[in-house]
């Protein structure tokens, strides 16, 4: 049985390769990720990192992030990802319903996230949980920086 629950500081070197595993099968450009960077996400007041925990396997991973704008906090979803040998199960569903809810006991004005239309299931699991396809561009200017 599938256990969800946040991801703490306390368990960062005992996932930190799980998660580098699950990450690269999010994105073929994926860098890997250091203890440092994921202890200053997990200790971040404004980041909550939601896993899928099958005993002791991590196999599912999503993130909220709270951004704190002049009209009202947003969220935003990243990084949702299932490992290949759990997909199709509920789990990436579960995961999103566990940061909706994190979202709504936060008080957010809404949550956004942006997914690859490649991605069709993840994009037909976004719509079916009533996220809406917003009409708008979405840029992005590339500092460089880590």
């Amino acid at each position: 049985m599938i256990e969800y629950r946040k991801l703490k500081n306390d368990e960062v070197e005992q996932y930190i390769k799980e998660i580098n595993l699950l990450y690269g099968q999010l994105s073929s450009h994926h860098k890997e990720i250091s203890s440092e960077r994921l202890y200053a996400v997990l200790g971040s007041e404004n980041s909550f990192v939601t896993g899928a925990f099958d005993g002791q396997k991590l196999v599912g991973v999503g993130s909220l992030h709270i951004v704190k704008m002049i009209g009202g906090s947003k969220g935003l979803i990243e990084e949702v990802v299932v490992d290949g040998n759990y997909r199709r199960q509920g789990i990436a569903k579960t995961l999103m319903h566990k940061i909706i809810e994190e979202g709504k006991t936060l008080g957010l004005k809404y949550l956004d996230l942006t997914s690859n239309p490649k991605r069709e299931a993840a994009n037909k699991l976004y719509q079916s949980l009533g996220f809406d396809l917003r009409g708008t561009n979405c840029y992005r200017f590339n500092i460089g920086n880590g």
